[in-house]
């Protein structure tokens, strides 16, 4: 359970400005001393600890009364769905989601339970669609891998490079907020690499920035 704990201390922590690297819009990952960690990643295992020690707890005729079974069991994923969608990270909650039910079902939880589980999951989901849009592709995909678009990117009908991907993401937004944290993200790997600031800063699709090169001496850019 502290390894638990801990795991939901790690989601509330990167979302801290300053503490949490935001990349493709999801402030989700945490860079120190030039490594990078996702939290919901500990997440998972975490969670899958926690709920066999917690449904190993229960007798049979626990599962029966809803607030000895059910309460608590929502109260954990009413916690992990309110900071994993602050980052956003959707697809990492459906995961999380489906393996708590399963755990549930396995651990002879009520069917009427978890009837109202997987509505209010499928709710959950309708309505995070509704939203944003984006997360439906990303459901079909997850049953069709075929119908995965290959990204986002630009066309330049005037030059010799027909397009350029920026992104692997079909509902990746290209504006300031992507070049910023594009941009961010080669600065701290710089940061990590070099003693003294005289690099290449942007190296095209090296730094997920097609078309782009940027040259640091110093204070110039």
């Amino acid at each position: 359970r502290p390894l638990f704990y801990f795991s939901l201390f790690m989601l509330l922590l990167v979302l801290v400005p300053g503490i949490g690297t935001e990349l493709g819009g999801a402030r989700s990952w945490f860079h120190f001393w030039g490594f990078s960690f996702q939290p919901t990643e500990l997440a998972k295992l975490t969670l899958i600890i926690f709920l066999a020690g917690r449904l190993a707890e229960l007798k049979r005729d626990d599962f029966k009364d809803w607030q000895k079974s059910l309460l608590p069991f929502l109260i954990v994923l009413i916690l992990l769905a309110v900071l994993i969608l602050k980052q956003p990270d959707f697809g990492t909650l459906m995961i999380l989601i489906l393996i708590a039910l399963i755990m549930y079902f396995v651990a002879g939880g009520s069917i009427l339970h978890l009837t109202w589980l997987g509505t209010a999951a499928v709710a959950l989901a309708a309505v995070m669609i509704l939203f944003a849009p984006y997360r439906l592709e990303r459901l079909i995909t997850f049953f069709d891998p075929s119908h995965q678009p290959l990204g986002s990117g630009y066309v330049n009908p005037h030059s010799l490079i027909c397009a350029r991907l920026v992104s692997r993401d079909p509902a990746a937004v290209l504006g300031r907020d992507l070049i910023v944290a594009r941009l961010r993200a080669a600065l701290l790997l710089r940061a990590r690499l070099f003693e003294q600031p005289f690099y290449r800063l942007a190296f095209g699709e090296a730094d997920g920035l097609p078309g782009l090169v940027v040259d640091r001496y110093g204070e110039v850019v």
